[in-house]
């Protein structure tokens, strides 16, 4: 018998893949969220749960999430 005892081995973190939603007519009534990257898909991965915006909102629900463009990090020397 050997002295040596069980390693588990490493556990391996899974990749949450974001869900696939066709468009339909009932999204288009939908509020949505402009957010630069990488935090959209921080926020439709699961990974983000907070987001803080200086304007208060009593909406509380589904939301669709907009990855907006940010050209600061394109031609970043435009905006020095």
């Amino acid at each position: 018998m050997s002295h040596l005892a069980a390693v588990k081995p490493p556990t391996r973190v899974t990749r949450r893949r974001s869900p696939e939603i066709r468009w339909s007519a009932a999204l288009r009534e939908l509020p949505a969220l402009s957010v630069h990257q990488p935090w959209a898909w921080l926020i439709v991965a699961g990974f983000k749960h907070i987001e803080n915006r200086s304007r208060r909102t009593h909406y509380r629900g589904p939301v669709l999430i907009h990855a907006g463009l940010n050209r600061r990090l394109i031609r970043p020397e435009v905006w020095d």
